[in-house]
C-alpha cells in the first residue's frame, strides 16, 4: 500500500507547470501581460481583460514604430463585439513590430489570451 502511495506523489506533475516558465511575466492594472527581455518587451491581453471585452475583433496595426510613449500612455486600439478599449505602454517605449499572425487571425488570442506566442506587440524600453 505505501508502495503505490510513494509511486503516485514520485509521478505527481504540478497542473500549473506552465506557468512556471512565465516566472517573469508581469500583469498591469489595466489588465495587459508583458514579459521583458533584455530591453525588450512583450505585450499582450490577460485572460481577465479578454473576459471584461469578450471576443477581440480588431486590433489597430496602424502605428508609428518612431514615436516614444510614456507609461501608462495608450499604444494602440482594440475593439471587441462588446466594447473598444486601448492597450498602454508598461513604461516609456517605442514599438518595435506588431503580431501581424495574430491580427489576421485572433482566434488565438480569442482562446488562450495568456500563451507566450499571442503577444500582440513587442516594444523597446527607452531609457
Amino acid at each position: 500500500m505505501s508502495f503505490r502511495i510513494l509511486n503516485r506523489v514520485a509521478n505527481f506533475r504540478p497542473m500549473f507547470i506552465h506557468h512556471l516558465r512565465y516566472s517573469n511575466k508581469k500583469y498591469l492594472d489595466t489588465h495587459e501581460w508583458f514579459i521583458p527581455e533584455g530591453n525588450q518587451i512583450k505585450l499582450g491581453l490577460s485572460e481577465k481583460g479578454l473576459e471584461l471585452m469578450n471576443d477581440i475583433v480588431f486590433i489597430d496595426d496602424e502605428i508609428d514604430t518612431e514615436q516614444v510613449f510614456e507609461r501608462g500612455e495608450p499604444i494602440c486600439a482594440i475593439e471587441s463585439v462588446k466594447a473598444a478599449s486601448e492597450l498602454y505602454a508598461p513604461e516609456k517605449c517605442r514599438v518595435l513590430e506588431v503580431n501581424s499572425e495574430l491580427v489576421e487571425d485572433l482566434d488565438g488570442l480569442n482562446t488562450n489570451p495568456e500563451e507566450e506566442t499571442n503577444w500582440i506587440l513587442k516594444l523597446e524600453s527607452v531609457e
